[in-house]
């Protein structure tokens, strides 16, 4: 419920402190009985009915104005952001044009793989659980075995993998808003109810959306930016003019970097070792989650090996803006359970011919992770038929891409001359990218209940998605989200995290630690805590349970 001030209402009486209550008893019973010492407030009708339910009324009201009062100013919401009411804060920040992002339920694909060619109906609202959430059909869908029954968009044709069996791809929505409910492509998902000649079920691509509602504290960080005038000048009226269109509110995390900074390369396009200034390197972090995207690309087979044959496609620089890397690459044919074939080339370059306005952009690296990046991937099919080939003949196969949206549409917006300063160009790149996988021990008492490992993955993902741009992930913030899911006689021990960071210039930099991940300054390869940003998933999170506490006698 969400207070406010032209409409107060109760809060939920039966939500209410019963200390607070108990209070206002007592001191109310206290005060008649000194009214009319004869009247009996021990016990009866009077006490345990009309005194008690005034002094929940009373608690009620208490508790609202309290609420209230927590929340009338910025200095008093600034003290405690957890204890202001939503409402009243929203009122309260939208004076400086701030206004909270609402979260959004996560959307996507699924895969259903059957035994056999047959008819099968999934209907609307239908629940698929994965990892504890549960996932609901967004409309009844019906399998078809042959194109000529197809009628309407929802009718879904069979088709046949390579190991035999059929699959129909149904659309299904979280059921709850939140970042936790996003999916990665291949994860299960299992029906809470029987299907025929069902086998498996699995995200088809990576889940859409799903996004958290800021909360108080995360609102009023956004204060600063709301305050400054959006314009491309300085840092702060950078970021609020992003966080003013609408389109690019979801953004979490910005770093520019210009004029001065070490890691500012392309304003040294001269003759002279010196910089000129007139460039923006923009780090952006659109989502708090990777993107990962799964999509159907046409390889040319370049070369024959004995039972291997190698392949090669490329990505435009409208395929991916934004792009991280290649994963998974799979014949289109294959379940997408399939662990993919080996990349054996990723290389990179920069399409700059398009018309307009361009960045200045003169090497590789430069471009990297921009929109204006182009990917040649090359890798080993170890499955296929080599006998059966011919060089230079194509085929499809389907592989993960990983990388962050909005790249393109930020560029474009930037670079449009209303909105591109007059002095200088902006160049538009996700962040440095550093992956971490994160291995701990929870221990506990043979006879505690076992933690919720879950609960604990995600909430690691999204402490992990807050880090800013400052170079380390500590180990410690980690520990204490994890406590947080603990009683208060289990431990944790083993903490090991490791981080990959792939550099603009397609090299990989290892990091390993039990304590903190820092990033090392290499402002020359454009690698610093002014361009990194720390991303893992629930699948890079390993939590080992054991029972090793001794039970107290």
């Amino acid at each position: 419920m969400t207070l406010t001030v032209d409409n107060f209402e109760l809060s939920d009486l039966q939500a209410l402190d019963s200390a607070d209550v108990q209070q206002l008893l007592d001191r109310l019973s206290a005060q008649l009985q000194e009214l009319n010492p004869s009247l009996d407030l021990k016990r009866g009708v009077f006490k345990d009915t009309v005194a008690y339910l005034h002094a929940v009324l009373e608690a009620a009201v208490r508790t609202n104005l309290e609420r209230y009062q927590s929340a009338r100013s910025l200095a008093q919401i600034e003290a405690d952001p957890s204890l202001a009411d939503e409402g009243v804060v929203d009122a309260v920040l939208s004076n400086w044009g701030v206004s909270r992002t609402v979260g959004t339920k996560a959307s996507s694909s699924v895969t259903i793989e059957l035994s056999q060619s047959r008819s099968v109906t999934v209907p609307a609202g239908f629940i698929f659980e994965s990892g504890g959430k549960q996932y609901v059909a967004t409309a009844t869908f019906v399998a078809r075995t042959t194109a000529g029954q197809v009628s309407n968009a929802n009718d879904r044709l069979l088709t046949q993998l390579n190991n035999g069996n059929w699959a129909f791809v149904i659309d299904v929505e979280a059921g709850q808003i939140g970042a936790e409910y996003k999916l990665n492509a291949g994860e299960l998902l299992v029906p809470n109810r029987s299907l025929v000649s069902y086998v498996t079920s699995y995200a088809t691509s990576t889940f859409e959306d799903g996004t958290n509602t800021e909360t108080n504290a995360e609102l009023l960080n956004e204060l600063q930016l709301g305050i400054a005038a959006k314009t491309l000048s300085n840092r702060t009226n950078m970021r609020s003019y992003l966080r003013s269109q609408p389109a690019f509110s979801g953004i979490t995390r910005q770093s520019i970097v210009g004029y001065g900074d070490a890691e500012m390369l392309r304003d040294q396009h001269t003759i002279f070792p010196v910089s000129f200034g007139g460039r923006v390197d923009w780090y952006v972090r659109t989502q708090a989650a990777l993107q990962r995207t799964s999509k159907t690309v046409t390889a040319t087979l370049i070369s024959i090996d004995g039972d291997e044959s190698t392949w090669q496609f490329s990505l435009d620089r409208d395929e991916f803006p934004g792009l991280y890397e290649v994963t998974k690459i799979r014949r289109e044919a294959d379940s997408s359970l399939n662990s993919g074939f080996e990349i054996t080339l990723d290389s990179r370059g920069n399409d700059l011919t398009a018309t307009g306005f361009l960045p200045d952009i003169q090497t590789v690296a430069e471009g990297a992770y921009s929109t204006f990046q182009v990917t040649t991937i090359r890798f080993t099919d170890t499955v296929s038929d080599t006998s059966l080939l011919v060089v230079g003949e194509t085929a499809d196969y389907v592989c993960e891409i990983t990388g962050m949206p909005l790249i393109k549409e930020i560029q474009a917006d930037v670079s449009s001359r209303d909105v591109r300063s007059w002095a200088a160009d902006a160049l538009v790149k996700a962040p440095v990218p550093c992956f971490v996988q994160i291995s701990l021990t929870i221990n506990k008492t043979a006879g505690a209940a076992d933690p919720d490992v879950s609960g604990i993955k995600d909430a690691l993902v999204q402490a992990v998605s807050r880090v800013g741009f400052t170079g380390r992930l500590d180990g410690s913030l980690l520990v204490d989200v994890v406590h947080s899911f603990l009683s208060d006689d289990a431990s944790v021990t083993a903490l090991d995290l490791f981080g990959r960071v792939r550099r603009p210039d397609g090299s990989i930099q290892y990091l390993r630690n039990a304590d903190s991940l820092v990033i090392p300054e290499s402002p020359a390869r454009m690698v610093t805590a002014k361009t990194v940003q720390f991303f893992t998933e629930v699948s890079s999170i390993s939590i080992n349970v054991q029972s090793v506490i001794p039970t107290p006698s």
